[in-house]
């Protein structure tokens, strides 16, 4: 051992440093209980680890805007909506986020503008410190598609479809994390991630208007 120390003196240098590692970037963490509402504010619990960023999708069913959204009593950021098939009448998907969240099971509440049917989710991440811009799309009929922009190494793409629909949705191409469809909401989401970059999610409707949102955490 004395021998390899003398023939490769850097080895003396070596000892002590410290190696920078490479953050491991974000990677899924919960995904929380699901409600909806015919008439009133739905409303579930969900689970996050200390400082994740949480998101949740929702769907409406009718030309009905989401006022706001809370996460155990605070306010979270719209990402991002879009109509179903690009007619406001028929309803809308909305993503929301909030960073930093507190851990424990802390209560979601979607708050419509008025009284409509509408459901969603919500699933957390962590190891997120940037949020990208929400890109969405919309269409008609069984075959939903959405292809986004981003992602890859070191990223998660959060994406979900909505649709009025008389089941769930089938065949999902991204990592699912809630798949519902809700009779008295008539209507049906499924939310999901991938790490790949550029990733094309689709699915399988049962018929109607759908919209589609995604958003690229890094």
């Amino acid at each position: 051992m004395a021998r390899l120390g003398r023939a490769y003196p850097a080895n003396r240098i070596l000892q002590g440093r410290v190696i920078p590692v490479a953050p491991a970037g974000p990677a899924y963490d919960a995904t929380g209980a699901g409600g909806f509402s015919t008439g009133g504010s739905p409303t579930w619990t969900h689970s996050a680890a200390s400082g994740a960023y949480a998101v949740v999708g929702v769907v409406v069913n009718g030309g009905v805007t989401v006022s706001g959204v809370t996460y155990g009593g605070t306010s979270m950021a719209m990402l991002g909506n879009v109509p179903l098939n690009n007619i406001a009448s028929n309803g809308s998907v909305y993503l929301y986020g909030l960073s930093n969240v507190s851990s424990g099971s802390k209560s979601i509440v979607v708050t419509p503008a008025s009284a409509c049917a509408l459901m969603g989710n919500s699933v957390s991440y962590t190891g997120v410190t940037s949020v990208g811009t929400a890109q969405t799309t919309f269409g008609t009929g069984t075959s939903m598609s959405q292809s986004t922009t981003g992602g890859g190494s070191g990223a998660m793409t959060v994406q979900m479809f909505g649709s009025l629909a008389t089941a769930a949705a089938t065949a999902y191409s991204g990592t699912q994390r809630s798949n519902v469809y809700n009779s008295s909401v008539a209507a049906e989401y499924v939310i999901g991630d991938s790490g790949t970059a550029n990733k094309t999610f689709t699915a399988t409707a049962t018929s109607g208007a759908w919209g589609g949102a995604a958003v690229v955490l890094s």
